[in-house]
């Protein structure tokens, strides 16, 4: 992955998104947090970009408690202090952290740096319909003494929107920025998780897919909804965070099955007993043997494994699991959604294991579930003559389960013209992904 210093027109802005679901760093601070903000300040020091914008998921971790709430105060505070920022006079973080109201929280953390060269950074406060301008650095923490900020808008998806979730914290955090006369939406998400392998691997599109697809819709259908003054349609709009997306399963199976025999089974757990020394249910499983050697598994999915064996990591690794990007299709059912070709290994499941980092755990088929993704208006107001990355954090460390993933790109002062596919870029209802070269 090249490394720049973005250098656009006298008036472009050098932007760096960020989405990083932190569930694993909260549950193993002691010994990632560390390796997790070197790899995450490097990434950002190399590039220099103006306005920096970092979108988490799960803050507090998986599980959230009193005390790794306490880990995510401490994680802002370390953020925003460190040396490395200390050209970037501005910043704001909205934080989630009203784990005890079970119908509200999120989990989300949104983070923002603007450097002391930008002459205008506002935020919209949606109450007063009007932008303020931002100085210093303030955090704001949604607790049960303070459920709303009139410069956010945080929304839990409706539980009917996906029946098969369980615990669902899931849902969006907005705000609006006006940065040197750009108007951008910045939204972060976290979608519905594929809970079952067996489930997702039965039909095409799963049940975890259809629910996606109606969550996202979701979104855009609040944003043009929205009474805020100024509509959604007339802004920039990036939404980037932990959209869940997978892998259409069914056809990879069959992709890594072609010459497979099917065979199910009920198995019982570890000892056949759970954690707590209760006799654990046995559990269904499907294994795929070769037609010739009956002896050897190609591949064995339980609810909450999907295991290539030997080939596992080779498989899914080859470069950077370009075979895999055929069946990476959710976001074909939105050809008004704009997104960079992907050039990255999938950004999920990794191994929790700072010795293990770059392999992928055999939890789940490997997908790309964090993304960052833009409308036409953003589309156009990238300067499409300067280079652009989109990419992994941390692709050879362990930063947890998830591996963050960034856009670094110029926003120019005014939206160019319509490009069509052969000067670059593409819409997705033609590609699935808008293709720039880089």
């Amino acid at each position: 992955m090249r490394t720049m210093e973005l250098s656009g027109g006298v008036d472009d802005v050098p932007v760096m998104f960020v989405t990083a679901n932190v569930g694993t760093l909260f549950e193993m601070a002691d010994v990632m947090m560390n390796i997790w903000m070197k790899e995450f300040l490097k990434s950002v020091t190399d590039r220099k970009p103006k306005f920096i914008a970092l979108h988490c998921q799960e803050i507090g971790g998986k599980k959230a408690t009193r005390e790794s709430m306490a880990q995510a105060d401490a994680f802002v505070r370390d953020l925003f202090s460190h040396p490395e920022f200390r050209e970037y006079d501005r910043a704001r973080a909205f934080i989630d952290e009203n784990f005890h109201d079970l119908e509200t929280f999120t989990a989300l953390g949104s983070f923002y740096l603007a450097h002391r060269s930008l002459r205008q950074v506002q935020l919209w406060d949606f109450q007063r319909n009007e932008f303020a301008p931002i100085l210093g650095s303030d955090i704001a923490v949604f607790s049960p003494t303070t459920r709303t900020f009139s410069t956010s808008e945080k929304v839990r998806f409706p539980m009917d929107l996906h029946p098969l979730a369980k615990g669902n914290r899931k849902g969006f955090l907005r705000t609006r920025w006006n940065i040197d006369g750009r108007t951008l939406d910045l939204i972060n998400v976290h979608m519905f998780y594929d809970e079952d392998n067996l489930v997702a691997m039965e039909t095409s599109p799963s049940q975890y897919t259809s629910a996606r697809k109606l969550g996202l819709q979701h979104i855009l259908n609040s944003l043009v909804a929205s009474a805020n003054g100024r509509g959604s349609s007339d802004v920039a709009l990036f939404i980037f965070g932990d959209f869940n997306f997978r892998l259409d399963v069914h056809e990879v199976v069959k992709k890594l099955t072609e010459n497979g025999i099917r065979q199910e089974t009920m198995v019982n757990g570890i000892n056949g007993l759970d954690h707590n020394g209760v006799a654990d249910p046995p559990k269904a499983r499907v294994c795929f043997l070769d037609n010739v050697d009956l002896n050897k598994l190609i591949l064995t999915i339980e609810k909450k494994l999907f295991d290539h064996h030997e080939n596992h990591d080779y498989v899914f690794q080859l470069d950077n699991g370009k075979w895999l990007r055929t069946f990476d299709s959710e976001l074909s059912a939105f050809p008004d959604i704009y997104e960079v070709e992907i050039g990255f290994a999938p950004s999920y499941p990794y191994v929790e294991d700072i010795e293990k980092g770059q392999y992928f755990m055999k939890t789940r088929c490997p997908a790309w579930c964090d993304r960052v993704i833009m409308n036409e208006n953003s589309w156009r107001t990238i300067n499409a003559h300067v280079p652009l990355e989109y990419g992994l954090i941390g692709s050879s460390v362990c930063m947890g389960d998830h591996k963050p993933v960034f856009l670094l790109c110029n926003l120019s002062q005014h939206q160019s013209s319509p490009l069509s596919p052969s000067n670059g870029r593409s819409v997705v209802q033609e590609t699935r992904t808008s293709n720039r070269p880089i």
